[in-house]
């Protein structure tokens, strides 16, 4: 790593929590992730796989991603409330949290002094339908009390999994959520939807988080960000390269805290090496060193080649460079 002349080379927890605090850094902090189509690995072989990533491209944050999913039946029918409320016992017994567990544990127990690991998951109404199909989100609104009774149960098996991280000594959680995606744009919701479905289960999940470094992933496009209004957290992340959402600057407006993002990950393969540079610079320039901590504006596509993500590493230290 780079000695700058005007400041002491941080460890990456110092420089995270720095940027998380707002206050000054040796550089800003960088990362990147991606979904490893893992569901069907162990625990520890994602890990390993999650490790291996880590170190590959030594990014000052490693996410480790949400790929175990609940065991919902494929011929689960949830057209009616019964159907809805027999997905009851399916989350209490599932072991998906667990899994989870079993993966970031070793994580933290590996590399945990070495690098802030964050455990990372989406909001209940989300990751009911990431499980059912999109189509089906007519059912719940149709059965509302039945849908809201599910998610409650979903939120409640998130917020003891926050319980046990925060025990196992993980740095953060990050978490998605759609709700601020207006009708009109892909998973789309109304006011209505997201003041029944969504924001009541986001703020708990948050305030379990309480204690965690809480990253907020405001998920999708043409954001309508006056609905986060009220949610706690300490960064908030977007696509703020993606036309119809808030850029940097607009971020930066809106919220005193930190920001992550910068970079867009819509076209992250097809960049030059010089395109990537120049964006990286160009997000530096725009939102300030304090405060920010680079990173794609969702995840990365697998089949980012490994000159690009190492690229993305050194442009942040090229701009620390130009600007000492």
């Amino acid at each position: 790593m780079p000695e700058y002349p005007d400041q002491a080379v941080m460890t990456r927890h110092q420089r995270f929590l720095a940027a998380v605090r707002c206050e000054p850094v040796d550089r800003v902090p960088v990362a990147a992730w991606m979904h490893l189509a893992s569901e069907h690995l162990s625990p520890a072989m994602v890990a390993d796989l999650h490790r291996a990533c880590w170190q590959a491209y030594d990014w000052d944050v490693l996410k480790v991603m949400a790929d175990y999913r609940l065991p919902i039946p494929a011929g689960a029918q949830v057209d009616s409330a019964a159907g809805l409320m027999d997905l009851l016992p399916l989350i209490e017994r599932a072991n998906v949290f667990e899994q989870q567990r079993a993966c970031v544990t070793p994580l933290i127990a590996a590399v945990g002094d070495a690098v802030p690991i964050l455990d990372s998951g989406f909001d209940p109404y989300t990751t009911l339908l990431r499980l059912l199909g999109q189509d089906q989100a007519v059912h719940l609104w149709a059965h509302s009390q039945a849908a809201q009774a599910v998610l409650q149960a979903l939120t409640l098996r998130i917020c003891t999994h926050l319980q046990h991280l925060k025990k196992s000594g993980v740095t953060g959680y990050f978490h998605a959520s759609y709700g601020a995606v207006p009708l009109g744009q892909p998973r789309g919701i109304s006011d209505a939807v997201f003041e029944r479905f969504v924001r009541p289960y986001d703020l708990q999940i948050l305030a379990a988080g309480d204690g965690l470094i809480r990253i907020l992933h405001a998920h999708g496009t043409g954001l309508k960000l006056e609905r986060l209004q009220g949610y706690p957290f300490e960064v908030l992340h977007c696509a703020d390269q993606t036309p119809g959402n808030p850029t940097l600057k607009d971020l930066r407006q809106w919220t005193p805290k930190c920001l992550m993002g910068g970079v867009d990950e819509r076209n992250f393969t097809d960049l030059s090496v010089g395109a990537l540079h120049r964006q990286v610079q160009a997000s530096i320039t725009h939102a300030g060193r304090l405060g920010l901590i680079i990173a794609p504006g969702c995840t990365v596509a697998p089949s980012s080649s490994g000159r690009l993500l190492r690229t993305l590493r050194a442009s942040v230290d090229a701009s620390t460079l130009a600007a000492s």
